[in-house]
């Protein structure tokens, strides 16, 4: 994709004016490699983290950030990599988010917003490192990992594989505000008189005191929200959503697509059994399979033959090994394997 192009399409999705053939292109880049995956992680962490002033729903924004993004690109770039971005971070990094290496590591989203709102960014800019630094600890899961996390107010968080979760060292006396990009459940320490808001994709998912699960890959269509226990608020980023409040057993889909939240109910199996150490496929066919095991063991499949696409299967695996589940999945579907260290040969 022609660098311009993709500039313009980060724009329109950071100001919710992306349409669906947008989202669908920019499915495709991320889908491309890991390296457009985790150069898109950090810009977006860092714009839910730091810039709410900036997210307007309009044209005028998008236009200018494209504009500011190409500008910027090749100015930045070197300190860009500095700061470590892009690229995977480590399981437990800590951020020293100042207000100048945030501007470098997000350049291209700060030069865009300063020319609309230079005013507030002036005064965001000229604080002094040492007394208005802000400190983010990040959290990190490779696949196959899990990773039990302790908030500073005391809730708990068990972040899922391939996830990450940014939070400051202490949270403010208003308010607790988390990003995360992944999945993860939380059982969230109440306070009633600092409300716990998590960004995670196009979504805010905010509570006083509650257990809950969030799943928002960069990868995937839809963002959900399932509550077990407590009351949840969940509202699109986009200016004119509406909140949709979730009671237990009540799940909130998102779609990336149409900007559109609906409300269902969930299988708990589904949607949480994974914090448990419990894999639970339920009708899923045998790719669907391959692509949770690779996750969940931090493996690759090499597929050398044709399966069984329509068939399904329902099942549930806890504490089991890897070797174990593929052998009760190939005399299911027919197939031999052969475990080379981390690549499994499907024959």
């Amino acid at each position: 994709m022609h660098k311009d192009t993709l500039y313009d399409l980060f724009a329109r999705y950071l100001v919710g004016k992306a349409d669906q053939d947008d989202i669908e292109e920019l499915q495709k880049w991320l889908e491309a490699s890991e390296e457009n995956k985790t150069f898109f992680q950090s810009i977006t962490t860092y714009w839910d983290t730091e810039l709410d002033y900036f997210k307007k729903d309009s044209d005028s924004l998008a236009q200018k950030l494209a504009e500011r993004i190409k500008e910027s690109d090749e100015n930045h770039q070197g300190r860009l990599m500095e700061s470590g971005y892009p690229g995977r971070p480590e399981s437990n990094r800590t951020l020293i988010f100042s207000p100048k290496i945030a501007a470098a590591i997000a350049a291209f989203i700060i030069a865009g917003a300063t020319v609309i709102f230079s005013g507030y960014f002036n005064r965001f800019i000229n604080f002094t490192e040492t007394e208005n630094s802000v400190t983010y600890v990040e959290r990190s899961t490779k696949p196959g990992e899990k990773l039990n996390v302790k908030l500073p107010d005391g809730s708990l968080v068990k972040l899922n594989s391939s996830s990450k979760l940014i939070f400051p060292d202490k949270f403010s006396n208003r308010q607790r505000k988390i990003t995360l990009i992944g999945e993860a459940f939380f059982e969230v320490t109440k306070d009633p008189e600092r409300p716990f808001n998590i960004k995670s994709g196009g979504i805010s998912t905010t509570v006083l005191g509650t257990t809950f699960n969030i799943r928002a890959f960069p990868d995937e269509k839809d963002i959900t929200v399932a509550v077990v226990s407590g009351r949840v608020a969940v509202e699109s980023l986009n200016q004119n959503s509406k909140t949709i409040l979730l009671e237990p057993d009540e799940m909130a889909i998102y779609s990336k697509e149409n900007n559109q939240t609906v409300k269902s109910n969930f299988d708990y199996m589904e949607a949480v059994a994974w914090k448990d150490g419990i894999i639970y496929f339920k009708d899923a066919n045998i790719y669907e399979i391959l692509d949770t095991l690779e996750e969940w063991y931090g493996v690759s499949f090499k597929i050398n033959r044709k399966l069984n696409r329509e068939k399904g299967f329902t099942v549930s695996h806890k504490d089991k090994s890897l070797e174990t589940i593929l052998r009760g999945l190939s005399f299911s579907y027919g197939f031999q394997f052969e475990m080379e260290g981390k690549t499994i040969n499907i024959n």
